[in-house]
């Protein structure tokens, strides 16, 4: 017994969630490579064997920057990850590099 009142998800469990998606919301164009960039997440909510987590990823922001690999164009998503009861569980935000 845990004062949870059965088995969850470790907190950060979501992070790992929703790779991939960015990619669908942005159409950009093909790179030399890309880089994570910095990510923030935020748990608000307990996640259960046998949940069903929706995520959702919305662009944030895109600034472009000159660098010794070429043009980098810095990419800002931000994402939410809802339960089968359409509760938060939780938030985040990852940026991405693209080196052209």
């Amino acid at each position: 017994k845990t004062r949870f009142k059965g088995i969850i998800a470790p907190p950060m469990f979501f992070t790992r969630l929703g790779h991939g998606l960015a990619g669908q919301v942005a159409k950009l164009p093909p790179v030399k490579a890309t880089a994570n960039g910095e990510g923030e997440h935020e748990p608000l909510g307990i996640i259960r064997p046998g949940d069903y987590i929706t995520t959702t990823c919305k662009f944030a922001d895109a600034y472009e920057k000159r660098g010794k690999a070429g043009r980098l164009l810095f990419v800002t998503y931000h994402y939410t990850y809802r339960n089968q009861f359409n509760e938060v569980v939780g938030r985040g935000m990852r940026s991405q590099i693209r080196i052209y």
